[in-house]
């Protein structure tokens, strides 16, 4: 089994509603959100650069991955690759970044794989984040930060602490501004991540210039507010 990344399992902090703790922020007392613990996959490693893939690897994941790329999931989605010829579509899947990550406990790691390079990523540095489960009949693709009603592109990734029918948790965070991003909950049914809740996270609500010492909060999905 690959070594996992020691810093995603640091606590990503959920607190109780009704425990009596006093949030420092107006933020929900169940949720509370941290920068230096999210995640940005490394950008030197991906499909084509990682040595710890074995070629048969390295080959599935360059197809997964293409094949999502030549099946936009919407209108934006189609947008974000329009007019990309095959050996473009190609580079980006071979320059996707990647990382592993046992979700499910079962011994072996899914494969996280984010975007690289514009189509893959938006002019902000939002970027497709996908998750792979390997199966008897191949790769499964469990996550597809695109897909959905609150589909899009994603900046970094967090692994919660908590499971849901045997898969942990995750939240994926958007970039918005310096100090904005929106914070998407996922947990995992039906044989794959569905989204649940979403969160804007702000560092300076009503424009306090000095911003806060943690984000504060506020329950809203894209396109409810």
């Amino acid at each position: 089994m690959r070594p996992v990344l020691l810093g995603w399992l640091l606590a990503f902090t959920l607190v109780a509603t009704g425990n009596g703790q006093t949030n420092p922020t107006s933020a929900p007392e169940h949720f509370r959100w941290s920068e230096r613990r999210a995640h940005e996959l490394d950008y030197h490693h991906t499909i084509a650069t990682a040595a710890d893939l074995t070629a048969q690897e390295r080959s599935e994941l360059l197809s997964a991955v293409l094949n999502r790329f030549k099946h936009p999931v919407s209108p934006h989605d189609a947008a974000m690759f329009e007019d990309m010829t095959d050996e473009e579509l190609a580079k980006l899947a071979g320059d996707t970044r990647i990382d592993y990550f046992d979700l499910n406990g079962d011994g072996t790691n899914e494969t996280i794989a984010q975007g690289n390079g514009l189509g893959a990523c938006g002019g902000t540095g939002n970027c497709i984040l996908m998750v792979f489960l390997r199966t008897p009949q191949g790769l499964k693709l469990i996550l597809d930060s695109r897909a959905g009603k609150w589909g899009g592109g994603v900046e970094k990734i967090r692994v919660l602490d908590t499971s849901t029918n045997g898969f942990r948790d995750v939240v994926l965070a958007s970039h918005i501004s310096a100090s904005d991003r929106t914070l998407a909950l996922y947990r995992y049914s039906d044989g794959g991540y569905r989204p649940v809740e979403c969160y804007y996270a702000t560092m300076q609500p009503h424009g306090v210039p000095e911003g806060l010492q943690y984000p504060d909060i506020s329950r809203g999905c894209p396109g409810d507010k």
